[in-house]
């Protein structure tokens, strides 16, 4: 595995999946699935509260800010996006997306597991295997 030099770092894994599981426990989201890479990260969640996926989002990163600021790390620049799943989406497939996104970007082989993934056991009921390494076909 190649060392970190973005957000792909114990502490920010550390405070995202806080941030996501403190959500969860207020009612406001049911967290899914978090995965970092080095220069961007992806969450999947179900809202539960009425609120937005903008303010989600909102709040999310500016509770992060601080940590990333703490490392001399910043949020990508250009573009993002957040986007709800559409009832024709699979939650599979997203999933697996999320898991596949390091292997596809060459920074570990397909033995290891990804750090900073991690996968609720809701979400591991979509999953082809139980594992945190994907299936050696999925490449």
């Amino acid at each position: 595995m190649k060392g970190s030099s973005g957000l792909d770092h114990p502490v920010v894994y550390g405070k995202a999946l806080s941030i996501l599981k403190q959500y969860e426990a207020s009612g406001a989201v049911g967290f899914l699935a978090l995965v970092i890479m080095p220069d961007h990260l992806h969450v999947l969640f179900r809202l539960l509260e009425p609120c937005t996926l903008a303010e989600i989002v909102r709040s999310f990163k500016g509770r992060l800010s601080p940590t990333l600021r703490s490392l001399n790390l910043q949020w990508q620049r250009g573009s993002f996006f957040d986007r709800r799943l559409r009832i024709s989406d699979s939650v599979a497939a997203v999933l697996r997306y999320m898991q596949m996104n390091p292997y596809r970007k060459s920074l570990l082989r397909i033995d290891e597991v990804w750090p900073y993934w991690h996968c609720s056991s809701e979400a591991r009921l979509w999953m082809v295997s139980d594992k945190d390494i994907p299936p050696p076909e999925w490449l």
